[in-house]
């Protein structure tokens, strides 16, 4: 995760919200990211995210995933 992602969650308070993330990578994966930001957000929901290997993204995956969490 990168450190201002990281200072951002730290610093604000997401009791009772809803953390819907994304990753992009060069590589390495979303590895331990979206558990990772559960844990430095206790009292929020962390979705399940969608991650994404450089520009190989696609309409059609984003909005499965966005249906997928029924927010």
């Amino acid at each position: 995760m990168a450190s201002p992602v990281k200072t951002f969650l730290t610093a604000n308070d997401f009791t009772g919200k809803t953390i819907v993330p994304f990753c992009t990578h060069g590589g390495g994966g979303a590895s331990s990211t979206y558990t990772d930001m559960q844990k430095l957000t206790p009292g929020a929901k962390v979705t399940e995210g969608y991650t994404s290997y450089e520009n190989s993204a696609k309409d059609s995956e984003i909005t499965e995933w966005i249906n997928k969490l029924k927010l």
